[in-house]
């Protein structure tokens, strides 16, 4: 009696650039040269693109500088070794973002040999454990950064208005007898309009920022087709050449005032 073993991995949080697809593709390619004496083994390369076009192939020069994808934006990539009268297979799945399912991004590989299964799992996961990490401090602390951005925004502006009332004697204000509105309750009204103001687009702020580091970002082809990339650069000159600067500049002014 044959048994069947399939194994897989899950790829999350990386950065997978041409050389290291050019790795995966290359393990496969050997693979089914090992394999093909008898013709009876196939290995298939395809590429989706977000200009609504595709490509295939069954050999790995489909990866190749020259190749006719490094001018799209690559958005996943599907690698295939399979034995035509057996169920001895290899399935890799590349696919750019925040897969919602595991299957999204992984490598299934199967056959009825536990030995072989297990060795060649091994060896494309030494290859995968090379790829670069993606940066995950986003994903882990990233809604508590944007709700003290919240906070802190709203404690602002809330101050401001207090100022505002005292300065013009808003609060002096007479209201008709057994009326709810008083000096401290304008305040916390508006308090509650501001911050209410702000949930929606500190949350929108949250899911585009969080965008910019997805799980998995394939970054093949020309460079100025990797939009996370090139908007992350410009965010983190932004914060260095101006939101840092005022930043500390507040800081400065504070303590300048407490002393």
């Amino acid at each position: 009696m044959t048994i069947q073993e399939s194994r897989y991995i899950t790829i999350t949080d990386k950065i997978i650039k041409e050389k290291d697809v050019q790795k995966l593709a290359k393990a496969i390619d050997t693979l089914s040269k090992r394999r093909r004496k008898d013709g009876s083994y196939t290995s298939t390369y395809s590429v989706k693109c977000e200009e609504d076009a595709s490509f295939s192939s069954n050999d790995v020069s489909i990866f190749a500088n020259e190749s006719p994808i490094q001018s799209k934006r690559i958005i996943e990539i599907r690698m295939n070794f399979s034995r035509h009268f057996s169920d001895e297979r290899v399935s890799i799945i590349l696919r750019h973002g925040n897969p919602y399912l595991k299957s999204d991004n992984s490598i299934t590989v199967e056959g009825d040999d536990p030995n072989w299964v297990n060795g060649t799992l091994k060896k494309l996961e030494e290859i995968v454990d090379g790829f670069e990490p993606q940066n995950t401090f986003v994903k882990k602390y990233g809604k508590y950064i944007f709700a003290l951005y919240s906070f802190v925004f709203s404690f602002v502006s809330v101050n401001i208005v207090l100022e505002l009332i005292i300065k013009y004697e808003f609060h002096q204000l007479e209201f008709p007898t057994g009326s709810f509105l008083s000096f401290w309750l304008f305040p916390l009204m508006i308090l509650g309009v501001i911050v209410f103001l702000l949930t929606i687009p500190v949350i929108k702020l949250w899911i585009y920022v969080e965008k910019l580091f997805p799980s998995v970002e394939l970054q093949i082809g020309s460079e100025y087709k990797f939009i996370e990339k090139n908007k992350r650069f410009w965010i983190n000159t932004s914060l260095a050449v101006i939101v840092v600067p005022i930043i500390l500049q507040i800081i400065f002014e504070v303590v300048k005032s407490l002393l």
